[in-house]
């Protein structure tokens, strides 16, 4: 049953299967918030909101990364990379 179909009809829990690719349970990441200037207290703090935020928006720029990476995937490939492994092997034994 596809997701929005169990949705609308109370399903809670469905099939990975069913859901792996949908962009609906993948949506982009957050960027971080810039903290505005007036936020530092410009004493030099060890953990000054702007050190916070660069953290912040490294690990953002990660998942992002990863993200985008998951959106070129074709769910596709997984079936015909191991069809065509599946078919090396026979040709193998055959031979």
């Amino acid at each position: 049953m596809p997701y929005p179909t169990a949705v609308a009809q109370g399903v809670k829990h469905c099939a990975v299967r069913d859901i792996a690719f949908m962009p609906a349970f993948d949506p982009p990441p957050r960027p971080p918030t810039e903290p505005d200037a007036a936020e530092c207290c410009g004493e030099g703090c060890a953990r000054c909101v702007f050190d916070v935020y660069e953290v912040a928006l490294d690990s953002y720029r990660s998942a992002l990364a990863l993200w985008q990476a998951r959106q070129t995937l074709d769910p596709g490939a997984a079936d015909s990379a191991t069809g065509s492994a599946a078919a090396a092997a026979e040709t193998k034994s055959e031979s």
